[in-house]
């Protein structure tokens, strides 16, 4: 199912359940959708983008060129792992660091119900504490002030982790 709603600045896809591999999210990320919108939703949940479409994800903001204020992510169900995850940190930092001045100001990743283990949880993690210590050190605040990410339900291959998972959820407003 695909649908667009809203302004020519806002752009929501829902593209859930349609067996999108990594060639379709590389596609999806060389479309310089960051460009020209301020707002994207892009629901991915149950495909099968794996690491290297979560890769080619995580340059949606890298751009120099990039408008993007919001941006919510739903890569629910889509095998990836722990390199996937440590390029979606990897997004997480250039929006937080002060290297490139970044215009993004929400940014929600939903990666439940994947494979990520110790390994990409931890740069996830690294990145959200760089970030509220920013927020604590700041007089004006990181460029980013509202994170949203949840793991519940990851798993390495081989096995669950203990107790059905990681949930980590982050929701920190910065005026």
């Amino acid at each position: 199912m695909l649908g667009c709603f809203g302004t020519p600045r806002t752009l929501q896809l829902e593209l859930f359940w349609n067996l999108i591999t990594p060639k379709g999210a590389i596609g999806l990320s060389d479309l310089g959708l960051s460009r020209t919108l301020h707002t994207l939703r892009l629901n991915l949940e149950g495909n099968a983008i794996q690491n290297a479409g979560a890769e080619a994800l995580s340059t949606l903001t890298s751009s120099d060129d990039s408008n993007l204020l919001v941006l919510e992510l739903n890569l629910r169900d889509n095998f990836i792992g722990d390199a996937g995850a440590c390029a979606l940190a990897k997004l997480l930092k250039s929006s937080i660091s002060g290297k490139r001045p970044s215009k993004l100001r929400i940014c929600e990743l939903d990666l439940q119900s994947n494979c990520i283990g110790d390994t990409g949880a931890t740069a996830l993690a690294e990145q959200l504490n760089t970030w509220s210590l920013d927020c604590i050190m700041s007089d004006v605040g990181p460029p980013l002030h509202d994170v949203k990410l949840l793991l519940q339900g990851n798993h390495e291959p081989g096995g669950c982790m203990p107790s059905g998972g990681m949930q980590l959820i982050v929701n920190i407003l910065v005026s």
